[in-house]
Order: structure tokens, then sequence, then C-alpha cells
């Protein structure tokens, strides 16, 4: 466990205090201790599904070493290619995508990267570094559209208040006006204990990020 003061933590960047790996080629090391206790599918993803998701081609995942010691994870997200489709989508949400893209160039689904799996471990949940995580993700988007091209982030966010504030804090939206509506038009798994889906679709605009 690491204790920072508050001036510490008010300050920590990211990019200037960790070193950024892919975690398959880089894993963290056997003592290396690193959770999500309050996400426990996150958690088990990201100690024993990750590799093998980028094996099969499924996935790649990077993560945030602190001073570059991978005994100190500090932060990790998994990203694949994906597509926003709008076939199921309401028709108010589909002409607000659409409006953004020049009428010669609309189609009825648009390149995306999905982000599959986010996480800031427990250890480090206090230095606030959210909101630095996405601006990262966004930054990685932009670069890895110099060799490829994707109109959208997209992302599947577990269906929580905090969770979903987070995304709407870093301009994501939702793809359905209500869950009622999200759940009618996708027919996605829902949370057996609570009766509510499990994940929201949401997105953002990459021209929101040049």
């Amino acid at each position: 466990m690491i204790f920072m003061n508050e001036e510490i933590v008010n300050t920590f960047s990211l990019v200037d205090e960790c070193v950024f790996k892919n975690l398959t080629h880089n894993p963290p090391t056997a003592t290396a201790e690193y959770h999500c206790k309050k996400e426990p599918k996150i958690d088990e993803f990201f100690h024993l599904d990750y590799a093998d998701y980028e094996k099969q081609m499924l996935g790649k995942t990077y993560g945030y070493y602190l001073n570059g010691d991978q005994s100190q994870l500090v932060s990790a997200f998994t990203i694949a290619n994906s597509a926003l489709v709008l076939d199921f989508l309401q028709s108010s949400k589909k002409n607000t995508i659409n409006k953004a893209i020049p009428r010669a160039k609309q189609r009825r689904q648009y390149p995306a990267l999905l982000i599959c799996q986010l996480a800031v471990f427990d250890s480090f949940s206090h230095l606030r570094i959210g909101d630095q995580v996405m601006n990262q993700i966004k930054h990685l988007a932009l670069l890895l559209n110099e060799s490829t091209s994707f109109r959208f982030l997209i992302v599947e966010a577990v269906n929580k208040k905090k969770v979903l504030q987070y995304y709407t804090d870093n301009g994501f939206e939702f793809l359905y006006s209500t869950e009622e509506i999200e759940r009618e038009k996708t027919h996605r798994p829902v949370d057996e204990e609570t009766g509510k889906l499990a994940t929201r679709l949401m997105k953002f605009d990459m021209m929101l990020a040049i």
C-alpha cells in the first residue's frame, strides 16, 4: 500500500511518474499485488484473462507501472477494434450521430475503438487519476488513427452511478436515452441481484479530441 499526502495526490502525473507498457509482453511480477475489489470481474480479467485475449487477437492490454516498477501496477485498460452499429438505435439517436457526419459518408455503422476493460487499482485509487487515464486512452486513439481509422470510442460501462458519471464527465454519451429502451432494443443481460442491465452502452466522438 502506498500512502501519499494531499499535495502529492493533487500533483501526481500519470505520464511523468509512470511507464506505459503492453501488459502481455511486460506482465506484473509474480509478487505484484493489484486489485479492483469492488469489481470482481474486472479484477479477474486483469489477473487471468488479458494475455489470452491478446493471443486470440481479441484485444490488447496496456498498463502504467509506477516508476517502471512491474510490481507496482497503477492502472490498466484493454482496447479492441469494433463498430458503432446504428440499426437498433432510436431514430433520434441515429439522427444525432449522422448529423455530425457529411451526408455522402453516412452509413449504418461506423468504425470504433472499444474500451473492453478499464481499472485504476485500489492501492492507487486515492490519486484521483481516472481522468488522466481516459485522456491517455484518447491520446493513444489519436495515435492509432494515424495507421487506421475509427470515429468513435465506445464502452460497455458498468451500470453503477459512479462509473457512469465518470464516463459522462469525460465526454461520453449514452447510446440509448434510457435503460429501459436499451434493454428492449438490445436484449442484453440483466444483473440477477439488481434487475438492471449489467452495463450501459456509451460513445465518445473522437472529433472532439482533435
